[in-house]
């Protein structure tokens, strides 16, 4: 059953988060943790992520805002670095709490949707926002890219 059913929501996570913008590895997070268990939820969507790249790379590359990608690739790289070596030394229980507690925080943060974004940004500033969130996605497996305007 796994043999079939991982692929298929791979599949149709690939294709939300293409044309959506993200968000397809937050679908896969139940159907992984069913299939393979919680531990290996962050390796599989690394790994599915990584492998999934180069498409969208090919795809959007005329589309790159390279003055943004300039910041955010060097802080991403540590932040996926660190977060492989915190994966291993977290305890789950506590993983599941503050996953639970960070998508809580998003309903205020955008004020249960009357609120588009929650402050304008700028290019320097996606150097923590690319650590931050390879951090969190090498730790949690789906944290995905955050929307954000910059001036």
């Amino acid at each position: 059953m796994e043999l079939v059913l991982v692929p298929a929501a791979a599949f149709i996570g690939y294709v939300v988060s293409t044309v959506g913008g993200g968000g397809g590895s937050l679908l896969l997070v139940p159907v992984l943790s069913f299939a393979l268990g919680a531990r290996a939820v962050a390796p599989v969507l690394a790994i599915g992520e990584e492998l999934s790249r180069p498409a969208r790379l090919i795809i959007f590359w005329r589309d790159i805002n390279w003055s943004v990608a300039k910041f955010h690739i060097p802080g991403a790289m540590l932040g996926a670095f660190l977060g492989a070596y915190v994966f291993t030394q977290i305890k789950l229980e506590w993983l599941q709490i503050a996953v639970g507690l960070y998508l809580i925080s998003t309903i205020f943060q955008y004020r249960f949707g009357e609120k588009k974004r929650t402050f304008e940004m700028k290019g320097i500033h996606f150097l923590p926002l690319g650590f931050v969130v390879s951090l969190m996605s090498a730790i949690i497996g789906a944290t995905g890219q955050w929307k954000t305007r910059f001036t």
